[in-house]
C-alpha cells in the first residue's frame, strides 16, 4: 500500500477529522496526519510492506488499517472506550487488532535493530533502502511511540 493511500485511509478513519479537504493544501493536511498518528503516510507505507514482506504466519485478516489503529493508540494513549468511539470500532475488536500489531512491529523490531548495541553507536541500526527511500529506526519506546528518521532521495521523475 503507497503512502498516499495510507493517507486516504488515515483520514478517513475519524471521519475526516480536517486532515484531507479541497482548500487545505497538501502540506499542511500531511502535517495533520503526522500529529494524529505520530508518522507520515510513507513511514506507514514502509512499515505496512516490512510487516506483510517479514511476517511469516501473518493474519489473514490483518488490514492497513490496523497499523492506523495502533500508531493512533500509540500516539494518544486513548482509553478503548474513547477508541472505540472515535473510529467506529467494536472495543474487543480494537484491542484485538491492536495488540496484533504491536506484536507485529516487535518481532519486526528484532530485525531491524541489534539490541545487544542499541546503547553504543549509530552502526547498531540497520538500514533498509528502495529505489526512492532510505530510512532507518531510531528508537521505538515500548508500549507509546514510533519514530523512524527518514532521508528521501528524490531521483529523476519523482
Amino acid at each position: 500500500m503507497d503512502a498516499e493511500a495510507f493517507f486516504h485511509l488515515g483520514s478517513t478513519l475519524i471521519g475526516g477529522a480536517g486532515l484531507y479537504t479541497g482548500y487545505r493544501s497538501s502540506k499542511t493536511s500531511h502535517a495533520r496526519f503526522q500529529s494524529l498518528y505520530g508518522a507520515t503516510p510513507l513511514v506507514c507505507s514502509i512499515a505496512w510492506s516490512l510487516m506483510v514482506s517479514t511476517t511469516v504466519d501473518l493474519d489473514r485478516y490483518f488490514q492497513p488499517k490496523h497499523l492506523l489503529w495502533c500508531l493512533l493508540f500509540f500516539k494518544s494513549y486513548l482509553s478503548e472506550n474513547m477508541l472505540a468511539f472515535l473510529l467506529g470500532a467494536d472495543q474487543k475488536t480494537l484491542r484485538k487488532w491492536i495488540w496484533y500489531t504491536v506484536d507485529v512491529l516487535n518481532d519486526l523490531l528484532d530485525d531491524l535493530i541489534r539490541w545487544e548495541e542499541r546503547h553504543g553507536s549509530r552502526s547498531s541500526f540497520r538500514r533498509y533502502s528502495s529505489s526512492r527511500v532510505e530510512w532507518s529506526l531510531s528508537s521505538f519506546p515500548r508500549g507509546h511511540s514510533l519514530h523512524f528518521k527518514k532521508s528521501i532521495h528524490i531521483t529523476g521523475g519523482f
